[in-house]
């Protein structure tokens, strides 16, 4: 298949492979509405992990979502098989460019299948054209725009639309009237996890210069991070500082973050899903990669992002473990200083009309 006649092309049925991780699931989000106004009336699948389909259950651009199970056995690849077969899809996106998801792309029977050159574990060979300047030297947040090019699609900006919910449990404390900071402890990598007791330095900072209101996320398996975090600030400001922190960690959906990001002033944060839910959703960042790359990995660039970089040689390295031993060994957590995370923090809530000193 050549460039022209993918440009020409009709489809009346398409199917997007993307299934995984969180944070590349929500980057691929801003092609949805371009993909809709380019190949109108057709219908939008989309192949997701288990673990985040209820993110994107009521997502307005997307018809159908098929739920992908990991560990699911051969019954589960059988049956999700036969549901891809059953869309006799004519455009087949895959956007993760892996083994898996070639299977995923063959299961389709579809005769135009599309890749990126990000492709690897033999997965471009199940594509009939891969996407020129989709590498890895293109940020991921750019990426969607080659293959909107490529489609014939019209260029604009990002948009992503999340259906409002009304918060549960303790995430209704969040009001429109208060000034909140976004704190992310966790990450998938142990090597993305900076320290909670350098997060909660600049939190104390926050809690002491201004009248903000600390906000934890994460998972259920970020709790013993959590507690880390409140014993450290509890140690700095006692009672007056942890009454300011409202710990949603494990006690939200993934369904009902949108909704918690929107509440905030900014977001403080490793590298993880819920920074690029707030990069999209336009909600101010202060991002903190160590082995990984702000321009590769982090957000769009603009006002109200600002990324800090681990100063070591081996930075940037996609290393899920540290490969080094003794003084080394994670020493990218010490090049990034609390005290420039916090002054920078302070100086994007300086700009919110909420967060009074």
């Amino acid at each position: 298949m050549d460039a022209s006649r993918l440009k020409a092309m009709d489809a009346r049925s398409i199917c997007v492979i993307k299934p995984s991780a969180l944070g590349d699931v929500v980057q691929t989000l801003p092609l949805l509405p371009l993909l809709k106004e380019r190949f109108e009336g057709a219908k939008i699948s989309w192949v997701i992990n288990h673990s985040f389909r209820s993110l994107l259950e009521d997502y307005p651009l997307i018809d159908e979502l098929i739920s992908y199970h990991r560990r699911g056995g051969i019954r589960s690849w059988w049956e999700m098989g036969r549901q891809l077969r059953r869309g006799k899809y004519d455009l087949v996106l895959d956007l993760q460019g892996l083994a898996r998801t070639a299977l995923m792309s063959l299961s389709t029977g579809s005769g135009c299948v599309v890749g990126l050159e990000t492709a690897r574990e033999g997965s471009s060979l199940a594509c009939h054209y891969t996407i020129p300047r989709t590498g890895k030297e293109v940020p991921a947040w750019k990426r969607y725009e080659p293959v909107a090019e490529a489609l014939g699609c019209p260029l604009r900006e990002r948009s992503v639309v999340f259906q409002e919910r009304e918060l549960q449990g303790e995430a209704k404390i969040l009001g429109p009237d208060g000034s909140y900071v976004g704190i992310q402890l966790g990450a998938m990598w142990e090597t993305k996890r900076w320290p909670p007791s350098k997060f909660a330095e600049v939190a104390v900072r926050v809690l002491s210069e201004t009248n903000a209101t600390i906000v934890l996320l994460g998972s259920p398996a970020d709790r013993p991070l959590v507690e880390e975090f409140h014993s450290q600030v509890h140690h700095a400001g006692g009672l007056a500082y942890s009454e300011r922190i409202i710990d949603l960690c494990g006690k939200t959906s993934l369904a009902e973050l949108p909704s918690v990001l929107k509440r905030l002033d900014l977001l403080v944060t490793n590298d993880t899903g819920p920074m690029h839910l707030a990069d999209v959703l336009g909600i101010p960042i202060v991002g903190i990669f160590t082995c990984t790359s702000p321009v590769r990995s982090g957000p769009k660039p603009g006002p109200g992002r600002e990324l800090f970089f681990a100063d070591v040689p081996c930075r940037g390295s996609y290393c899920k473990r540290c490969p080094h031993e003794g003084v080394r060994k994670m020493a990218c957590f010490a090049t990034i200083d609390p005290h420039q995370v916090a002054t920078a923090t302070l100086a994007i809530l300086a700009n919110s009309s909420r967060a009074v000193a």
